[in-house]
C-alpha cells in the first residue's frame, strides 16, 4: 500500500510515495507496476510542481511555508543507501529538435507516450540548478548554485529521467536506460503515485507516522 498524501490542488493531483527494495524495475516494468495500482509515473512538470505551487495534505489542510520548505528539503537531502526514482519522460531527437515524450500507456501491449512535446528551449550542458525555476516541461532553464540545488546530467537520445538521491544529494539523470537500473541496480527505489485526488483517496492510506519523502 501506499501511505501518506500530497496534494497539488492547482493541478488537481495527488502524489504518494513507498520506498521499496526491487533488484528489476526498470522505467518499463514501473509503468506496468503503477498503473496495477490505478496510477501512473508524474511527468517532470508534476513532480517538480512540488517545488512550485502550493501543497496540501491528503486532508486539503493547506501546508505551511515552514512545513513545505522542510518537505521539500527531505525529498532532495542526501541518503546513504541510494533510492532512484522514474520520472515519465523519455528524450527523443529528431533532425536536430529534441522532443520529450510523456503520459505513457500500454497500447497493443507496447508503452505509447500521448504527448510528444518540441523543446526549443533545452538545457544541454551539465551542472548544478535549482527546481525552483524550471520550465513549464519541468527541466531546467539555466544552471544556479542557489541552496537547495540538484546535479542535473542533460538529456541524450532514447533515454528517461530519473531522480536519484545519493551520499551526494540529488541528481536529476535524463540519460538513463529504460530497459535497465544498469549501475543502480542495487537503489531502494520511491515509486511515486500519481492519480488524480478522487482516483487516488480509494488507494491511500495514511498512518500517522509515515512520510512521503
Amino acid at each position: 500500500m501506499f501511505s501518506k498524501t500530497v496534494v497539488i490542488p492547482s493541478k488537481n493531483i495527488a502524489l504518494a510515495r513507498r520506498v521499496v527494495r526491487c533488484y528489476e524495475p526498470s522505467w518499463h516494468q514501473t509503468h506496468e507496476n503503477l498503473a496495477k495500482n490505478e496510477g501512473r509515473m508524474p511527468v517532470l512538470a508534476e513532480f517538480f510542481a512540488l517545488f512550485q505551487e502550493d501543497i496540501t495534505d491528503g486532508d486539503k489542510r493547506p501546508y505551511t511555508q515552514e512545513r513545505t520548505n522542510a518537505f521539500r528539503r527531505r525529498i532532495l537531502r542526501s541518503r546513504t543507501k541510494k533510492r532512484l526514482e522514474w520520472l515519465d519522460a523519455m528524450f527523443v531527437q529528431r533532425d536536430g529538435q529534441w522532443h520529450v515524450h510523456q503520459q505513457h500507456q500500454r497500447v497493443n501491449h507496447q508503452l505509447e507516450a500521448q504527448e510528444k512535446i518540441p523543446l526549443d528551449d533545452i538545457l544541454l550542458e551539465a551542472g548544478s540548478v535549482h527546481p525552483s525555476s524550471f520550465s513549464v516541461y519541468g527541466l531546467p532553464r539555466e544552471l544556479s548554485t542557489a541552496l537547495g540545488s540538484l546535479d542535473y546530467q542533460p538529456p541524450q537520445d532514447r533515454c528517461v529521467a530519473g531522480l536519484l538521491i545519493d551520499q551526494q544529494g540529488a541528481h536529476l539523470l535524463c540519460n538513463l536506460n529504460p530497459n535497465t537500473l544498469d549501475l543502480y541496480a542495487t537503489v531502494r527505489l520511491a515509486y511515486t503515485f500519481r492519480s488524480n485526488v478522487h482516483s487516488l483517496e480509494s488507494h491511500i492510506i495514511s498512518p500517522k507516522k509515515s512520510s512521503l519523502a
